[in-house]
């Protein structure tokens, strides 16, 4: 009797803790949920900036240790733990990130200014609300309109990697 019921309690507990596939919603790593500019999409207007929210806050290591932002919130000062690069159409890497990526709850953003039309690819470095760094990277599809004039670029970026 009592450990028949402390065992479903037990399994109540964990089914309670777990995600939709089973495993445990405390283990399970970020993922993106959306993105803008949208992955696959054609955009004719220059974006300021690129923004990825994902399905939980991201860690912020560097305000964790002292850096500055807030970690239980995860927003974080210019040049925290997470890393956004956008290279362009150009086949050579080309950076078309202006600034560094901040992050904010579960959005990470980063200012562009992009080149000529043509794809343009977003990579990316987050610390999961786990504790784990995840990576992955999206494109999107630039058409410039008449008249707009492209920026140059950088060989490297702004310097922000982590």
């Amino acid at each position: 009797g009592a450990a028949l019921a402390t065992g479903a309690l037990a399994l109540a507990g964990l089914a309670q803790g777990s995600g939709p596939d089973g495993a445990l919603s405390a283990s399970a790593h970020n993922y993106l949920v959306s993105s803008s500019p949208a992955a696959g999409s054609t955009i004719d207007a220059p974006p300021s900036e690129v923004t990825l929210t994902f399905n939980d806050v991201i860690l912020d290591l560097a305000a964790a240790g002292g850096g500055g932002g807030d970690a239980s919130t995860g927003s974080a000062p210019a040049g925290g733990s997470s890393v956004v690069q956008v290279t362009g159409p150009d086949g050579q890497g080309t950076h078309f990130e202006t600034g560094c990526a901040t992050d904010s709850g579960r959005t990470v953003s980063v200012p562009v200014a992009l080149g000529g039309s043509g794809q343009y690819t977003v990579t990316w470095r987050v610390v999961s609300a786990d504790g784990h760094p995840v990576s992955d990277s999206i494109a999107f599809t630039y058409q410039a309109p008449a008249g707009a004039t492209a920026a140059a670029g950088t060989p490297d970026g702004p310097g922000c990697a982590a």
